[in-house]
């Protein structure tokens, strides 16, 4: 429960710019609903993710508690 609420919280917003794309977990959890890049989106994704942009800040704010069901 704690790994998909991270890849839902981190991933969201990481992934795509490090990897060009959503995580494979997102994209079965939100099916349709979730935007999808095309081929230039990533490319320029990838290309952004290039060793000058080496630093990500994602500052989250929480009290919330997870578990499994």
């Amino acid at each position: 429960a704690v790994q998909v609420d991270a890849i839902k919280g981190v991933g969201w917003f990481a992934d795509p710019v490090y990897k060009g794309d959503y995580p494979e977990l997102l994209k079965e959890i939100l099916g349709k609903h979730l935007p999808r890049f095309t081929v230039e989106e990533k490319n320029l994704l990838l290309q952004a993710s290039n060793p000058e942009f080496n630093f990500y800040g994602l500052n989250t704010y929480s009290g919330r508690f997870v578990e499994a069901v």
